[in-house]
């Protein structure tokens, strides 16, 4: 027997899809930023407190990086790669190479300074990526105070533009579903009201580039 379902039907299963994907992929970026911030910091006796000043946003940008290294680089250790990712967003997001000195040394003592200067590298990219995607929807970092504060975009923004290009939901309910599930993924620092202004600006951006 077949089953036909209708557009709207179809659209509504492939939106509540996407949300479960975003809120996924934001529970495991966290999960790498934890892991990540507490294996350097008990390798090499440090306080990497520091890194937790914007919460659980800072996985947003972790977890793509250490993708690509495990991508770019498969024969490099867990406890390396945690070390190369925190020592490249330490330098790139909080200028702070003299408190992590240690993370630096350790990566230079493993013959891992070109491997560290090419994360480096791909850190500042998407960084830049993530400030030229939040100023073309109209935000402003002073808004929140720190670019960090967005990285939880970074991993997800292709989910965003599918989402709102193929739902049919209007932007306030759309929001409020998206709200709901970056909230429930833990991997977000900011709050409800916050964070529903900021995503109604990126949909809304979306929809008028392609309407």
């Amino acid at each position: 027997m077949k089953i036909l379902i209708s557009e709207s039907s179809n659209k509504m299963i492939l939106t509540e899809s996407v949300l479960n994907d975003i809120k996924d992929k934001l529970m495991s970026a966290k999960e790498v930023a934890i892991m990540a911030i507490k294996s350097t910091a008990k390798q090499l006796n440090m306080d990497l407190k520091f890194l937790l000043t914007w919460g659980a946003s800072i996985g947003g940008l972790m977890g793509p990086l250490s993708d690509y290294i495990n991508g770019n680089y498969p024969e490099i250790d867990e406890a390396s790669v945690y070390s190369l990712i925190v020592g490249a967003v330490s330098i790139v997001f909080y200028n702070n190479e003299i408190q992590i000195r240690k993370v630096i040394e350790d990566i230079q003592e493993k013959g891992l300074s070109d491997v560290f200067s090419d994360v480096l590298e791909k850190t500042k990219e998407l960084k830049n990526t993530l400030s030229d995607f939040i100023s073309s929807v109209g935000i402003t970092v002073g808004q929140v105070g720190n670019i960090i504060s967005y990285a939880f975009l970074i991993p997800i923004i292709p989910m965003l533009i599918s989402l709102s290009t193929n739902s049919d939901a209007d932007t306030s309910l759309l929001v409020n579903k998206l709200v709901k599930s970056l909230l429930s993924s833990g991997g977000v620092a900011l709050s409800a009201n916050l964070l529903k202004v900021i995503l109604t600006k990126i949909v809304e951006r979306i929809k008028q580039t392609q309407s």
